[in-house]
């Protein structure tokens, strides 16, 4: 029908439902980004990066060590600097008996649960802010993952830049073996955005998509400061 737009998990939803799903997943950021602002102290750097691109569009892509990153980053870019940001999100998520009730919005972008594949029926071209976490799982031992090369494809496709975000601390605050969270010095980092536009009709080869996926993590293992596994 012209004008119907898909939300994930939202479909057979009564208004009441879905105004239910946004008071929690509201209340989950709000208890996450004031636990970061105020028992982590946490601080945020780099805004100027989210300043030069935001007319344009962006593609985030951070390292993925707690249970807060996309929490706390939700809270961040709805208090603090407000910009809509989608997330890429596995399918399975959605199903979760916990993640679900926080998840089911339109600020998440269902993929595959292997991630090569978007499977949400926007038109991705239309959404400014997109975020991605390259190594596809929270990290095991707070160390950066290899990533995978979906953020990069994600900017060529949309000829916008990347800019890396640098989560510190976090895993230290919530890993992924803790049932409850701990206050932990948590600092989030914004790094320079890398452009990844080509000429018309060009494309990466997969020997310089992976040395830039690489390249890609090395900046944010930078910014945040984490060793790579």
């Amino acid at each position: 029908m012209s004008g119907t737009r898909f939300i994930p998990g939202t479909a057979g939803k009564s208004s009441s439902g879905r105004r239910r799903l946004r008071l929690t997943k509201h209340a989950a950021i709000l208890s996450a980004y004031g636990f970061f602002r105020y028992l982590c102290r946490g601080t945020v750097s780099g805004t100027d990066a989210l300043d030069k691109c935001r007319d344009r569009g962006f593609v985030l892509a951070a390292n993925h060590g707690s249970y807060l990153d996309w929490l706390v980053l939700g809270g961040f870019f709805h208090y603090a600097y407000p910009l809509q940001v989608v997330y890429l999100t596995k399918e399975r998520l959605f199903k979760h008996p916990l993640w679900r009730f926080v998840i089911n919005e339109d600020d998440c972008l269902m993929v595959s649960d292997e991630g090569t594949k978007i499977i949400d029926r926007r038109d991705i071209g239309t959404i400014q802010c997109v975020a991605v976490f390259p190594e596809g799982t929270r990290s095991g031992n707070g160390s950066i993952g290899p990533g995978r090369p979906g953020a990069i494809k994600l900017a060529v496709k949309l000829a916008r830049p990347i800019i890396p975000v640098g989560l510190c601390g976090f895993y230290d605050a919530w890993p992924r073996h803790r049932l409850l969270p701990r206050p932990a010095k948590c600092s989030i980092v914004f790094g320079e955005p890398i452009d990844y536009r080509l000429p018309a009709g060009a494309v990466l080869s997969a020997h310089t998509l992976n040395e830039e996926t690489n390249r890609l993590m090395e900046r944010i293992s930078f910014l945040c400061g984490q060793p790579r596994s």
